[in-house]
């Protein structure tokens, strides 16, 4: 009696291509047009994580906050997929983060640390798999991928979660600024943000973190500020 392939956390990019009836080239593409996200599993990779600030003259730089071991699945940049796909193999020193943050692979000193990363190497989250499926109306044969011959390891456990939440402090700035209106100057934002969190419960920023995080949008809106005060 044939035995039902169970649920994985991970699927090799040939399991997906054969499943959804795409080439790998495909799938790459998909990718580079941001509409699913391919991963691959780092094994203590150590990783700087910081935000992206802009100079005056509008060139982005990074301000580092911290460091961290990655292990288990990372999400690779599409380009990046695109270029091993297309190569059979490339070397990667970026991943992706949530918006406005970096994340990238350095040595304790701070140098670029890149990892060589194979085709044979990128996998499709479980998740990944069911959202694309879901936005593209793939029927699920199965519900499962036929079983596979290449065995594909468990992620390790993953490495340090944020200790806050961004993306809804994300949120709450825009509606602070939208419903609320602009406060009298940057430290206003910040005891504002500062005020939400503690409202929801949440661990409470310090203030230089959060000045770090407001910093390109009270940039923008600073103006405004300056043309009211006037």
């Amino acid at each position: 009696m044939a035995v039902r392939a169970r649920r994985k956390p991970l699927y090799r990019l040939e399991e997906v291509s054969q499943r959804w009836n795409l080439s790998i080239w495909d799938i790459a593409a998909y990718a580079v047009a941001r509409e699913i996200v391919i991963s691959f599993v780092a094994t203590g990779l150590l990783a700087e994580e910081g935000i992206i600030d802009h100079t005056p003259d509008g060139a982005p730089q990074h301000i580092r906050q911290g460091e961290r071991l990655l292990s288990g699945p990372v999400d690779l940049h599409g380009d990046d997929v695109w270029t091993i796909v297309q190569r059979g193999t490339h070397r990667v020193q970026r991943f992706v983060a949530e918006p406005g943050e970096y994340l990238e692979l350095r040595t304790p000193r701070g140098e670029a640390d890149p990892v060589e990363v194979s085709a044979q190497e990128l996998v499709v989250r479980h998740a990944e798999l069911e959202r694309f499926e879901a936005a593209q109306s793939l029927p699920s044969a199965g519900d499962e991928p036929a079983p596979s011959t290449v065995v594909v390891l468990a992620p390790r456990p993953r490495g340090a979660q944020p200790t806050h939440d961004w993306e809804a402090c994300w949120v709450e700035i825009c509606r602070t600024l939208y419903f609320d209106g602009l406060p009298e100057n940057q430290a206003g934002l910040v005891r504002r943000l500062q005020d939400w969190f503690d409202a929801e419960g949440r661990k409470v920023p310090d203030e230089s973190t959060l000045k770090k995080k407001v910093k390109a949008v009270w940039r923008v809106f600073a103006p405004e500020v300056e043309r009211k005060s006037a």
